[in-house]
Order: C-alpha cells, then sequence, then structure tokens
C-alpha cells in the first residue's frame, strides 16, 4: 500500500509540474498588447468634450481583453464610459489634462500610454470652413472656435470650401448638389445665395468681401464639357476663359476695386498654364511645356503674389511668384504643393505639403522660404490655407487617420481636432477675428 500511495504522489507531483510547465510555456509564448492613446490635442473654449481613441492599440496574439482609461491629471471632467475603447470625455475646462490607458490582454499582460488634451480660452474667433460626412450624408459647415455650424441640411451633398468675416459678418462659398450635380452658391451668416450657371456643374471655390460687394469665383462645365474659369460679382458673372479650354479660377482677391483671380488654363497640348487674372486679363505664370496651378492670390502694396506648384518631367515643385517672378520652396526630390499665401509685415507664409521619403503627405508652412514641419509624415496630412494674426499663425488643413480624414487646424504648430475622427471630414479654409 505504501509504493501505491507514493507512485500516486509522485504521479501527481509530475502532472503538476508538467501543468505548471504548460503554463509557463503559454505565459512566454504571449506576446505584451501596444497601448496607443492616440496624439496630443487641444480644443479651444466653448467646445468642452473631446474622444478618447484606444483604436490604434494592438496585441501580437490578437486577444486584447479590456481597455481602462484614467485621468491622471488636470482640472475635474466626465470620462463617460472608461472601459471603452472609444469615450468620449466632456464638462473639460481651461486647462491641461493627461489622460492614462492601460490595455490588457487574455493572459492579464498589460501596456500603458498617455495623451494629453489642452483646453484654451480663444483671444480670437477662430472660423474654418469644410465639410463632414454624417450618417451617409455630406453637409457644408464652419466650426467657429471648435464649434460646428451646419450650412446644409444634409438632403444634398455640400461642401464649404472658402470663408470670409467681415464686421462679425460670415460669408462662406461653396457648392450644393442640385439634380445630382453641384451647384455654386455662397452662404451669409448661414442664409444661403444661389449663383447663376448655365452648364450641369459649377463650384465656387473662393470669396471675397469689400464695401459691401460680394465677389465670388469658381468655374463651370459649359456645353462641351470644358470648364469655365469665373467669377460673379453680386451674384453677376463674369467669364474669365472662354471655354476652349478647361480652365479653373481658384482664389480671387479684391484691392482697390481691382478683381484678381488666380488659378490655370490648359493649352492645345493638354498642359495646365499657372496665370492670374486683373480685371479679367490674363498673366501667364509658367508656360506652355509643364503642369501648374495658381491656388491662392494675395495682393499688397501693388505686388501680386500666388502661390502654387510646377510640375516639370515629373519634379512636382511646391512654389510662388511674385509679379510673375517664381520662387521654389522644394527642391523637386519630393512631391510638393503650395496651396495658400499670406503676406504679413513683408514677411511671406506659404502652406502646403511635401511627401517624405516613406511617401507620406507632410503638413507644412514656409515663412520666407524656411520650412516649418506641421507634422511628422506618421500619416498622411495636407496644410491648405494659412493666415496671421497677431503674430499667431493659423493653419488649415486635415488628416487622414484610421482610413478617416480628420478636419483640423494648427495654432503656432499646435493641433486642434475640429472633429473626433468618427466621420469623414475636411477644412479647406480659416479666417481669425
Amino acid at each position: 500500500m505504501g509504493k501505491i500511495k507514493l507512485f500516486s504522489a509522485f504521479l501527481i507531483l509530475a502532472l503538476y509540474l508538467i501543468s505548471c510547465t504548460k503554463d509557463s510555456e503559454q505565459k512566454q509564448d504571449n506576446h505584451a498588447p501596444i497601448a496607443d492613446a492616440g496624439n496630443d490635442t487641444t480644443i479651444i473654449l466653448p467646445a468642452n468634450t473631446v474622444m478618447l481613441n484606444a483604436s490604434l492599440s494592438t496585441d501580437p496574439d490578437n486577444n486584447i481583453k479590456s481597455y481602462q482609461w484614467t485621468k491622471i491629471s488636470g482640472p475635474l471632467c466626465n470620462i463617460t464610459n472608461a472601459n471603452a475603447a472609444q469615450t468620449q470625455v466632456t464638462n473639460l475646462t481651461i486647462g491641461v489634462y493627461v489622460f492614462e490607458l492601460k490595455v490588457t490582454d487574455a493572459s492579464d499582460v498589460f501596456d500603458k500610454d498617455t495623451m494629453q488634451v489642452s483646453v484654451i480660452n480663444a483671444a480670437v474667433n477662430v472660423y474654418v470652413a469644410g465639410a463632414e460626412l454624417n450618417s451617409g450624408k455630406r453637409f457644408a459647415k464652419y466650426w467657429k472656435n471648435g464649434v460646428a455650424v451646419n450650412l446644409t441640411d444634409g438632403s444634398n451633398p455640400a461642401e464649404a470650401e472658402d470663408i470670409a468675416v467681415v464686421n462679425n459678418d460670415v460669408y462662406v462659398a461653396g457648392s450644393e448638389n442640385n439634380a445630382g450635380w453641384p451647384a455654386p452658391k455662397y452662404w451669409k451668416n448661414g442664409v444661403a445665395v444661389n449663383l447663376p450657371y448655365n452648364g450641369t456643374y459649377a463650384i465656387a471655390s473662393s470669396i471675397a468681401v469689400l464695401n459691401n460687394d460680394v465677389y465670388v469665383a469658381g468655374h463651370e462645365n459649359n456645353n462641351s464639357g470644358k470648364r469655365v474659369a469665373k467669377y460673379w460679382k453680386n451674384g453677376v458673372a463674369v467669364n474669365l476663359t472662354n471655354g476652349s479650354f478647361d480652365a479653373l479660377a481658384l482664389a480671387i482677391a479684391v484691392v482697390n476695386n481691382d478683381v484678381y483671380v488666380s488659378g490655370f488654363e490648359s493649352n492645345s497640348s493638354g498642359k495646365q498654364v499657372a496665370k492670374y487674372w486683373k480685371n479679367g486679363v490674363a498673366v501667364n505664370l509658367t508656360g506652355d511645356n509643364s503642369w501648374a496651378f495658381g491656388n491662392d492670390i494675395v495682393v499688397l502694396n501693388n505686388d501680386v503674389y500666388v502661390a502654387g506648384f510646377e510640375d516639370n518631367s515629373g519634379a512636382v515643385i511646391a512654389k510662388y511668384w511674385k509679379n510673375g517672378m517664381a520662387i521654389s520652396l522644394t527642391n523637386g526630390s519630393n512631391a510638393a504643393r503650395a496651396e495658400s499665401i499670406a503676406i504679413v509685415n513683408n514677411d511671406v507664409y506659404v502652406a502646403g505639403w511635401e511627401m517624405s521619403n516613406v511617401g507620406k503627405s507632410v503638413a507644412k508652412y514656409w515663412k520666407n522660404g524656411v520650412a516649418v514641419n506641421l507634422t511628422d509624415g506618421t500619416t498622411n496630412m495636407n496644410a491648405v490655407d494659412v493666415t496671421v494674426v497677431n503674430n499667431d499663425v493659423y493653419v488649415a488643413g486635415y488628416e487622414f487617420e484610421n482610413g478617416k480624414q480628420v478636419a483640423k487646424f494648427w495654432k503656432n504648430g499646435l493641433a486642434v481636432n475640429l472633429t473626433d475622427g468618427s466621420n469623414i471630414s475636411v477644412a479647406w479654409a480659416v479666417a481669425v477675428q
């Protein structure tokens, strides 16, 4: 009996050791998760909510068991669901918050990461025009200090492409589909003004207001399917091209009753010539053998500045022209575009983007030709409009994140998200007052 008991004891011990060895091997085979709490962000009051997003967290074994969000510093706030991968934080007040994310896998192995939310009060009002796709409907809208104002009801796809604020009146240029095609319009304080057009397709791209006169630049398709560059003054259309070749009017500036419009027009070889028009008279900025855009225009002290790009033999170079003389901002080693320009105290600010060596677009602006990166190139980012007020540099743009576009702007390089990434959104223009 003693030998049987002893054998049984050894058998139990062996089975226990085998079990421990298997558990140990399983733990050794398990890999720790990688927590990603997302990028730091800034919001401007009266906006007082932010979305925490752990969806970029990963686990090599695909067995994440739980998420846990904790506020580790900052004023009082409310985390809606601290155990959800994505959750909203509400009741934020002025200050800096730090939130910690803990990601745990099925073997109780965990990793942590933190992200910071800065909540500031606006010394000025920041207006950003754009659009957001919500439940399959594309709304034209603008954000005032981060708070969204819908310009359309979603019954037709719509886009807000430019914004101007004059004496507290908010003017937005864009388009809304009519009978399945975009139709040009602008909104004054949210009230739509339809612009006349003859074709089946027309876009309003830019807006300027002077002495209560409203100027809108854009284009429309003619009966031959060619795009005609044009502008409207108080709703009356002025054609800039005759419709023989494709042309776009992309930006407008009005100075001393002179009307300047930048854009491009194709030539007989199918190339696109960057140009601007002064009171309807065209000035070519590039020759006949390249592809080029004049994306934005500013006139100061009789000097005409146009921002854009030129593609010559495959080298896409961001540049601007001053009185027709080109100043390159990039060397052509990576594709780049200049989208917007502002002149303050003789300093030249140009916003745009440049492809990185790993194939991501980096949002940036150039001050007097010196580049300032707004993003690090880990995701695709575009900077499309710039304005400078009180020495603060504001740039509007958007980021491609998790397959979605996130509308945002940067103030002195600090990003402010306008949407939480749950919907596709885009920011096209910024105005500050």
